[in-house]
C-alpha cells in the first residue's frame, strides 16, 4: 500500500490534484498551514515561505511556484475527493514552542480553524520540518490527544508496531529520479532514521502509559 501526502499547502499541490491526481482517481492527503492559507497577496505569501516555511532562504531564493493555495483552494481540494490535514498555523518548529498552550494554538486551534472554514473533520496531523529535533514529547502528547494519526518525516516501514502517532514518510521530490525513489521506497537509507524512529516511538509508548 501507498499513501500520497503533501506538505504546507503550496498552489502546485491545486495543480497536481487538477492534472494528475483526479485523471487517475488518486487520493492524497494535504497538511496545510492555516496562516499561510490566509495571505491574500504573493509577495506576502513569498515572505511566509522565506520566513517560515524555509527559514533561512533569502527573499530573492524564494521560487515564483512558491505561493500558496487559498481557502477556494482547499474547498477544490474537498470536492476533489483529498483528504485535508493540519500542518501548524504558522509552521512553527514545535520543539521551539514553550509551553502546551502555545503549543495548542499552533496544533488545535489551526486545525480547528481549518474545519470551520471547509466544514470537514481534520484527522490527519504532520508536524513542521519532519525530523525528531523538529518534535517534542510536549507537542506529541497535544497532537495525539486532537488526532487520530501523527506524521513524522521520519523514513521507515509502518508497520503496527509504528503505530498511528509515528508514521514514517519517504520525502521525494519531482527532481529525484524513478530510480532513487524506488530505492527509498524499498528502505535504502531507512538504518539512517532507525535512531530517531526508535525515540520517537518510545514518547508514543510513554505517552500512553
Amino acid at each position: 500500500s501507498l499513501l500520497l501526502t503533501f506538505d504546507d499547502g503550496f498552489y502546485s499541490n491545486k495543480v497536481v490534484v487538477e492534472q494528475v491526481l483526479s485523471p487517475l482517481n488518486i487520493k492524497a492527503i494535504f497538511f496545510v498551514v492555516s496562516k499561510f492559507v490566509d495571505l491574500l497577496d504573493k509577495k506576502e505569501a513569498y515572505t511566509f515561505v522565506a520566513e517560515n516555511i524555509h527559514p533561512g532562504e533569502r527573499l530573492d531564493e524564494v521560487l515564483p511556484h512558491q505561493f500558496n493555495m487559498n481557502w477556494s483552494d482547499l474547498e477544490y481540494l474537498c470536492r476533489s475527493g483529498q483528504t485535508i490535514g493540519g500542518h501548524t498555523s504558522t509552521h512553527a518548529r514545535l520543539s521551539e514552542v514553550e509551553g502546551t498552550t502555545k503549543i495548542k494554538d499552533q496544533v488545535v486551534e489551526s486545525a480547528n480553524v481549518i474545519e470551520e472554514r471547509l466544514g470537514i473533520t481534520i484527522r490527519h496531523f504532520a508536524y513542521t520540518f519532519g525530523d525528531l529535533a523538529s518534535f517534542s514529547p510536549n507537542a506529541l502528547a497535544v497532537a495525539s490527544k486532537r488526532f487520530g494519526f501523527v506524521y513524522s518525516g521520519l523514513r521507515g516501514l509502518n508497520t503496527t508496531k509504528a503505530g498511528p502517532f509515528a508514521i514514517r514518510r519517504d520525502s521525494v521530490t519531482p527532481r529525484n529520479s524513478v530510480l532513487l525513489v524506488g530505492a527509498l521506497l524499498e528502505g535504502g537509507v531507512d538504518f539512517l532514521y532507525r535512531r530517531s524512529v526508535g525515540l520517537l516511538d518510545d514518547w508514543v509508548k510513554a505517552d500512553s502509559n
